[in-house]
């Protein structure tokens, strides 16, 4: 439990966490659309992020991923 707990401290993408507030563009009702900290993949990349820290996609819940969509 303790290792888990210190994840989620130190995670970068986690609103409760380090996440540099900065980069955000957008929050919506289960996500948040942000800039990547790093260089972009691609042109006008982007991330949308759920605000719940999960490991996977498979853990999010079927209305994060109706947001997404």
């Amino acid at each position: 439990f303790r290792r888990q707990e210190q994840k989620l401290d130190t995670c970068v993408r986690c609103v409760e966490g380090k996440l540099d507030k900065h980069f955000v563009i957008a929050f919506g009702n289960q996500t948040y659309l942000a800039l990547p900290k790093s260089k972009p993949l691609v042109r006008n990349h982007c991330l949308i992020v759920p605000l719940n820290h999960v490991s996977s996609c498979a853990q999010m819940d079927e209305d994060v991923l109706d947001e997404i969509k």
